[in-house]
């Protein structure tokens, strides 16, 4: 039992106090500043659950080829875009993008369904 108790102990030493921005609460609606409160709340959310991190999922279609040659079935990193356009001749769809790793999201519903 005291082997147990010191490992856990150990563990337990690299463990932050920090608090996942996905298990607090909702911001407020009637919150005078709630435009704010929101706003960043959602950054918190898309920084710490929503960049995209490459597992074996995303070469599951690639088997067989080399390293250099596989592509993440996400398309991912993306490329960066200042504005959001659809260019009529092809109707693609080009959404503003920031960051290469960041994941589509809707700032409404990741608030909502943390």
């Amino acid at each position: 039992m005291k082997f147990i108790f010191i490992f856990i102990l150990e563990e337990t030493d690299s463990i932050t106090n920090e608090v996942v921005p996905a298990c607090l609460s909702t911001p407020n609606p009637t919150s005078g500043d709630f435009h704010r409160i929101f706003c960043k709340d959602v950054v918190r959310l898309v920084e710490t659950s929503n960049i995209h991190k490459h597992s074996t999922t995303c070469y599951k279609y690639s088997k067989g080829k080399s390293d250099t040659s596989k592509i993440c079935r996400m398309r991912m990193p993306r490329v960066l875009a200042k504005t959001s356009n659809i260019d009529l001749s092809t109707g693609q769809i080009t959404m503003r993008r920031s960051h290469p790793w960041i994941n589509n999201f809707n700032e409404w519903l990741i608030s909502a369904c943390r």
